[in-house]
């Protein structure tokens, strides 16, 4: 399972590549971007649509990170939970009842 995971994930980052190098060759036309008043390289429309579209998943996976832990910690809490009652339970079954 591990070997077709990593396989599909090369094969994605392949397409990735590729269609970021046709975005770059379709928009070849050089500009300089000009970022709080200072001016930044002169480099295709293309290669700056990229640079933006990965900053900014790399912003939303980055503030998306702190909610993931809260809810991997909140999971593990509960199963920890579970497992104490599950316990209980058992514990509960095994003894004889009286009448």
């Amino acid at each position: 399972m591990k070997k077709i995971k990593l396989i599909g994930l090369v094969i994605a980052a392949l397409i990735a590549v590729f269609i970021g190098i046709w975005v770059v060759q379709d928009n070849a036309l050089e500009i300089g971007i000009v970022l709080l008043g200072f001016p930044l390289l002169e480099l295709p429309i293309g290669l700056w649509v990229l640079v933006f579209f990965l900053t900014g998943v790399a912003a939303g996976v980055c503030l998306c990170y702190p909610t993931i832990f809260a809810l991997q910690r909140r999971s593990r809490a509960t199963i920890k939970r579970l497992q104490k009652m599950d316990a209980e339970l058992s514990a509960a079954r095994a003894q004889p009842t009286t009448e």
